[in-house]
């Protein structure tokens, strides 16, 4: 009797330790189920990879900009206006590259809405923009210059510095870092995904920004650009930038321009478009007797797992400028 007693208690307490943990485990995950999946809207394809590296598939990343467009020429519709307002968060470069989504952006920050500024972040570095009326004479022992600014409200108002900061592995790991801080206070619950992932991709950046410097390491020629848009990647890889026939896609080139660049063309080993531009640059290439290569600025000739990978293969299309140079 004893021994039936004691083997039906066991049974119970069992029972009940049992049906404690399906309670607590049931309610953990119907508590994380119940957060809302964050929405986060970017608005070019670079910075959806930067974000996507953070937070993996714990957040939905929407880009606004279709691939083929351009920020400097594109225009809001309707829908892309509802889209902005309603995402949880609004990640944009800055007006010196997005004009059009600076009200929009002004109006999230007014209703008190979670928007982060790129530019608006410290300590990252903008290379000066080359004057389209001075291209350089030969190869320059000391490139172009570059000046760090720290101050937002100074940078944000001066124009003439290149607004690619994706470009620069150093201003990419400062990105990812604020990033990090500010997702993580808007969704703290994701707090330990982002802190893993920006280590990893931190160390896996200093690795391909690395050999990508050494893979460059014996390149003395210069290039030309079409479109000012690559500086930020020059100077990461001490790259000489000639001179550019634009700063602005599209922007009508002088026919002054055109022979002083062409003075100097012997010393170029290319010209340097990103894709969406190619037809424009060839015409010029013709003209300077210089080969065109092309790269992938804006993210979106092809899928990238990473920003690790676009970084790499970016690196892989402009290494081609000097060995068609050979």
């Amino acid at each position: 009797m004893n021994y039936l007693l004691k083997s039906l208690l066991k049974q119970h307490s069992f029972l009940y330790l049992s049906i404690t943990l399906l309670a607590f485990w049931g309610g953990s995950a119907w508590a994380q189920s119940d957060v809302k999946r964050p929405q986060i809207l970017v608005s070019i394809q670079p910075i959806a990879l930067l974000v996507r590296d953070l937070i993996g598939d714990q957040a939905d990343v929407h880009t606004l900009l279709p691939g083929g467009s351009s920020p400097h020429h594109f225009q809001l519709k309707v829908s892309d206006r509802k889209r902005l307002l309603e995402a949880d968060t609004l990640i944009w470069v800055g007006e010196d590259l997005e004009r059009f989504l600076e009200k929009v952006a002004n109006q999230r920050a007014t209703n008190q809405q979670a928007v982060i500024e790129l530019v608006a972040i410290d300590g990252l570095e903008w290379p000066q923009m080359a004057s389209v009326e001075e291209p350089k004479q030969g190869h320059a022992s000391d490139h172009q210059e570059y000046h760090q600014e720290h101050d937002h409200n100074d940078h944000h108002h001066a124009h003439g510095v290149d607004p690619h900061l994706w470009l620069s592995p150093t201003n990419v790991q400062r990105v990812w870092h604020a990033l990090a801080q500010q997702l993580g206070e808007q969704f703290p619950h994701l707090i330990t995904t982002i802190n893993n992932r920006l280590a990893s991709q931190t160390q896996a950046l200093q690795q391909a920004s690395s050999a990508t410097e050494t893979a460059f390491a014996g390149v003395t020629q210069g290039y030309y650009v079409y479109h000012d848009g690559v500086a930020h990647f020059a100077k990461a890889n001490n790259l000489d930038q000639l001179g550019a026939l634009t700063q602005v896609p599209d922007e009508a080139i002088s026919a002054k321009h055109l022979r002083e660049l062409n003075h100097n063309a012997t010393n170029a080993a290319c010209l340097i478009a990103d894709w969406s531009e190619v037809q424009q640059a060839s015409k010029y290439g013709k003209r300077l007797g210089l080969s065109v290569t092309t790269v992938d600025v804006l993210a979106t000739q092809t899928a990238y797992a990473s920003y690790n990978d676009y970084y790499t293969k970016f690196a892989k299309q402009f290494q081609g400028c000097f060995i068609l140079a050979q």
